[in-house]
């Protein structure tokens, strides 16, 4: 379910382990979730702060990963019933261990997706999840204020430096969008009508 979150809201590795069910819509008819915070592990003491860039940003969520998050809700609510530590909206999506009120470190999110390559033979960053993000939301045409804004860069221009490359062939389409604007109807008693 981590690396499914990952790969469907481009978040960071940090911001998926602070996620907490109050950040979580999902039974709405608009799924999304709020990133707004990050857990760093430095010098052997688990932070949770604000985001790299200190702000909260919606992500909406495809229905399919809407489900899987409902599920996993629904079997982590379950799960604290029975161990007689009921979740509450204030717990962590990704808790260390079940009933924890500590957030999954973000190192072992790092170290189940370098095992999980492997018995896959692919070689991929964790990271490289949330590139797959980028380069769909790109590839689709969609707005680089839209890609921005699901990675939670500051600007535009961050977004533009790190991603220009995924856009071949776009001045080339703008070149064709210009060129038809210009285009004139062909006159009726022309040779060319």
């Amino acid at each position: 379910m981590v690396f499914r979150l990952v790969a469907a809201t481009g978040c960071r590795r940090d911001e998926v382990c602070g996620l907490k069910w109050s950040a979580v819509e999902i039974d709405g008819t608009v799924p999304r979730v709020m990133i707004r915070r990050g857990v760093l592990d430095i010098q052997r003491q688990r932070i949770v702060r604000d985001t790299k860039n200190h702000g909260g940003r919606w992500v909406g969520l495809d229905p399919e990963t809407a489900e899987l998050l409902r599920k996993h809700r629904d079997r982590s609510f379950e799960l604290g019933e029975v161990a007689g530590a009921p979740v509450t909206a204030d717990d962590f999506v990704f808790p260390r261990s079940p009933g924890s009120d500590e957030p999954l470190p973000p190192n072992r999110i790092g170290q189940a997706w370098r095992r999980l390559c492997r018995q896959l033979g692919v070689e991929a960053r964790l990271h490289d999840l949330r590139h797959l993000q980028a380069s769909l939301l790109l590839d689709a045409g969609e707005a680089i204020t839209t890609v921005s804004a699901r990675l939670g860069h500051r600007d535009t221009s961050t977004t533009l430096k790190i991603y220009s490359h995924l856009m071949p062939g776009a001045d080339q389409r703008a070149a064709g969008i210009v060129g038809k604007a210009f285009a004139r109807p062909p006159a009726e008693n022309s040779p060319d009508a």
